[in-house]
């Protein structure tokens, strides 16, 4: 009797290729309700964020706009290119980045970004996003440029002299 198969198999082999079809689709029907509940729990969990900023990386540039991230919460959303502010960009397939025509701004994968939370598409379960823009406010006007401070002058202050050489001469602008 050793490890020999004699005869025919328990199960016809047309009836495993059946059972190994359907076992395949129902792990695929089980991972694509997983991925929709796991998509649904983010926005719930996104909902009452709206309008926050977070810090965000670039996973994919793409003809409509950039795939986005959120660093510490593991959120993906879309920041659509007709959002990014400041220049007209364009897609470049060739480089896979989104580039602006006047500054050259790129956006490439990998690229960290600030965003804000815009709106939420709660019916498709997806969140999008706009970029932040440095010294551009919410209503895509710059802010106010503060003017740096004088510096006030020190009386025994010589001009290119540093600061112990100054200590050495003292007040009147002597050698001690």
């Amino acid at each position: 009797m050793g490890g020999k198969f004699s005869g025919e198999p328990p199960i016809p082999e047309s009836e495993l290729a059946q059972i190994a079809e359907e076992c395949s689709q129902t792990e695929r029907r089980a991972a694509e309700a997983e991925r929709e509940l796991v998509e649904w729990k983010k926005v719930r969990f996104m909902q009452d964020r709206v309008g926050e900023e977070f810090a965000a990386l670039v996973l994919n540039p793409a003809k409509f706009g950039l795939f986005v991230e959120l660093t510490d919460l593991f959120v993906e959303g879309l920041v659509p290119i007709d959002t990014l502010r400041g220049d007209r960009y364009t897609w470049r397939e060739n480089t896979h980045e989104i580039i602006g025509e006047r500054t050259g701004r790129r956006f490439r994968a990998g690229d960290r970004v600030q965003v804000i939370l815009d709106r939420i598409l709660a019916q498709e379960r997806k969140l999008q996003f706009s970029i932040v823009e440095e010294g551009l406010q919410l209503t895509g006007k710059k802010a106010p440029k503060s003017r740096p401070k004088a510096k006030k002058k020190k009386a025994n202050a010589a001009p290119g002299r540093s600061f112990k050489a100054r200590k050495k001469l003292g007040k009147k602008g002597r050698r001690r």
